[in-house]
């Protein structure tokens, strides 16, 4: 099973267009950090979720467990969102939560037990949620604006710079994660 997280009127084939405004008129309505999934365990293999995180509220741990639980064990979730450092993130009413790279990585239980040993700390927050999501790919979407005043702008290590230092340079993030279920 596929799943369209915050579908909208962008309604994808062959995926379970779930929004929670019936009036976008989605196969399934649903509000997410709220709603349960009418799903079983390990029945969902892809997700995508376009411009959803930074919409969840208080129910954003919750929401995660949940898409854990109905997730099978490597399930793709494609993520994108505004990077909080943007405009565009700052001038939605309805951004509540900012989402970048690092603030997903503890919700992976690789990276926290890598933890304790680079930091000599514990960061055991995927323990705490019993979830475990690999972060496998990312990428940025540089500002217009950026892209031409920035030529050749090709490494992640330039655009990580970017990202955490210049206000408006980074407009989405992109990436993958995969569910891990050992």
């Amino acid at each position: 099973m596929k799943l369209n997280l915050g579908s909208g009127i962008t309604k994808f084939e062959g995926f379970l267009n779930i929004d929670s405004d019936p009036g976008c008129n989605p196969d399934f309505v649903m509000r997410l950090g709220t709603d349960f999934f009418q799903l079983e365990d390990n029945t969902v293999d892809e997700v995508l979720a376009y411009h959803v995180f930074e919409h969840i509220g208080d129910g954003f741990f919750d929401f995660l467990k949940e898409l854990y639980r109905v997730c099978e064990h490597e399930a793709i979730i494609s993520v994108r969102v505004p990077h909080p450092r943007h405009d565009v993130f700052l001038g939605d009413l309805t951004h509540v939560r900012p989402i970048t790279i690092e603030n997903m990585k503890p919700l992976s239980k690789k990276w926290c037990e890598t933890q304790i040993y680079i930091t000599d700390s514990w960061s055991g927050l995927a323990h705490q949620l019993n979830v475990d999501f690999e972060i496998v790919d990312y990428n940025y979407e540089l500002d217009e604006t950026f892209k031409q005043i920035i030529q050749n702008v090709e490494s992640n290590e330039q655009l990580n710079w970017m990202a955490r230092s210049m206000n408006n340079a980074i407009t989405e993030i992109h990436f993958k994660m995969m569910v891990i279920k050992k």
